[in-house]
């Protein structure tokens, strides 16, 4: 038999889209996709956010890391814009 496998993207709402997501915001996600049937292996962070543009702070993204090592789901960091710079008057 052929094993094959599907990416299904499941959000996660968050008390504070401002200020990223906790652990509760990720238990809860996790815990909604579980019951949908869905077998959790990564979770996406893509910072900065969109659509507000939102920029995590660093502790935000470690504790989103350990959170997932704890649970044995990989983490992908999608931080596309990490070295984009403006220049001042432009």
């Amino acid at each position: 038999a052929k094993a094959t496998a599907e990416c299904v993207a499941y959000p996660i709402h968050m008390a504070d889209p401002m200020t990223g997501p906790n652990s509760e915001d990720l238990d809860l996600a996790l815990q909604k996709a579980e019951e949908k049937g869905l077998q959790v292996k990564v979770l996406l962070i893509t910072n900065p956010n969109n659509p507000l543009g939102t920029i995590y702070k660093p502790q935000v993204v470690a504790d989103s890391v350990k959170w997932a090592r704890s649970r044995k789901i990989h983490t992908i960091v999608d931080e596309t814009y990490a070295l984009s710079t403006h220049k001042k008057n432009q």
